[in-house]
């Protein structure tokens, strides 16, 4: 990592890289995960809960070691100070390989699925048939746009570009949030949440409360972003 101060991330670039990593695709696609799996408004509450409460801890957990070991790389550097190389080593090559590609292709595909919808809604018209095509190169260019600022000053482009991205996320969530308090207050839609109606049809059994816990979690993930580049983060500018 540079040491460049020029290269450094202050207070809003920092803040923006870690709401915008936790406030992602996963908020957006999880609730449907989560309800499918718990079965009903009640279990699927109790998941989200859970979910909060693991990812808050872990989330701790990273506090601390970003301050403890203030190296770049997460995970590995964490492995690597301890002197578990050969278990960073695999950790390194699994998580680009597998976890990383397969999370990148998911948010992706989210980005060219919904800007599709969106410009369906605003009278574009596209043929069934190469509806997913387009979804495809609309993520695929996103990625090579995101690669692209990545190239530069992380202060220069890629925290800017974040700033803006997690403006436009965080309206949309509270545009979510208050049609839903909205419909809950001023029309009355509170049925799921009726005595009669709140746990019917929940589901207990591992299998199904694990993936729907595993889906919650998800979506409250990416409050380690900042631990990939702890030395690109200017101390001195936080501390102030």
């Amino acid at each position: 990592m540079s040491n460049d101060a020029a290269n450094k991330l202050g207070l809003v670039g920092a803040t923006s890289y870690v709401a915008g990593s936790i406030v992602g695709a996963g908020i957006f696609v999880s609730p449907r995960t989560v309800l499918e799996h718990s079965g009903s408004v009640g279990m699927s509450l109790i998941c989200w809960l859970a979910g909060a409460a693991i990812s808050t801890m872990t989330a701790l957990l990273y506090i601390e070691l970003a301050t403890s070991i203030p190296l770049s790389g997460s995970d590995f550097a964490y492995q690597n100070y301890v002197g578990w190389t050969p278990l960073a080593f695999s950790f390194l090559w699994l998580t680009n390989l597998i976890q990383s590609s397969c999370v990148c292709a998911i948010l992706m595909r989210t980005f060219g699925e919904y800007l599709v919808d969106a410009l369906e809604g605003i009278s574009f018209e596209f043929p069934e048939d190469s509806k997913l095509l387009l979804e495809r190169l609309l993520g695929f260019s996103l990625l090579w746009l995101l690669i692209w600022a990545n190239f530069f000053s992380i202060k220069g482009w890629a925290a800017k570009i974040q700033v803006v991205v997690t403006g436009a996320k965080l309206l949309a969530l509270a545009i979510i949030t208050l049609t839903g308090f909205y419909y809950l207050a001023f029309k009355g839609c509170t049925q799921q949440f009726s005595a009669d109606n709140i746990w019917t049809g929940s589901k207990t059994d591992p299998g199904n409360l694990a993936l729907a816990l595993y889906a919650g979690i998800w979506s409250y993930g990416g409050f380690d972003t900042l631990n990939y580049g702890t030395e690109d983060i200017d101390q001195a500018q936080i501390r102030r």
